[in-house]
């Protein structure tokens, strides 16, 4: 093996070590922000139990800006405005 396929060699090794530890951050934060995602969406239903609706709309609010494409927390904010209108109007 001459020195120039030893160099390549070790430069496409450490590529590899890079990208593996760039992945392995991102799984990580993809893991958390799934988690935080979670908790806001556990903390909605719980501030709802509690009749503060407001609190509750905040964090589905939240959690949208988060993750755009999920349905659920769209859902569940217009449920809770819905919910927070009909209490004022009583």
């Amino acid at each position: 093996m001459n020195y120039i396929t030893a160099v390549l060699l070790l430069r496409l090794l450490n590529t590899a070590i890079v990208i593996k530890k760039i992945i392995s951050s991102y799984n990580r934060k993809l893991m958390q922000y799934r988690t935080m995602v979670a908790e806001k969406i556990n903390i909605k239903i719980s501030v709802f139990e509690l009749n503060k609706y407001q609190e509750a709309i905040e964090n589905f609010h939240f959690a949208i800006q988060y993750k755009p494409n999920c349905i659920e927390a769209y859902y569940n904010k217009v449920v809770y405005l819905l919910e927070l209108n009909n209490v004022r109007r009583q």
